[in-house]
């Protein structure tokens, strides 16, 4: 291998690990590792083991509801500005829609 393959073959190296240092750093999907636990868990017990048929609905109408149960949740709840809404919503339509819970 001559010393210009191994430049390259090293930039290759190089390039190929900055790839995936950013593709990890790349927000993709609500999996447990994006979502804040603390608020996904209050989410996920707000309807306090209120039993659901399973969702008809699609995911986006099912979180949805959940956006507007988090308007009247957090009016009594005194902490609301504490929680991740968007990760509260998450839990709150998982538990709608009869999933484990990611944590």
């Amino acid at each position: 291998m001559t010393r210009r393959h191994k430049r390259w073959a090293g930039l290759l190296v190089i390039a190929a690990a900055l790839a995936v240092v950013v593709l990890a750093g790349l927000p993709g999907g609500d999996s447990a590792a994006n979502l804040d636990e603390r608020s996904y868990r209050s989410g996920y017990g707000s309807w306090a083991g209120a039993l659901f048929p399973a969702a008809d609905e699609d995911r986006a109408t099912v979180e949805a509801g959940c956006r507007t149960w988090w308007r009247d949740w957090a009016v009594g709840e005194e902490d609301a500005g504490r929680y991740d809404v968007r990760s509260w919503i998450v839990g709150c339509a998982d538990y709608i829609e009869q999933k484990d819970s990611r944590f």
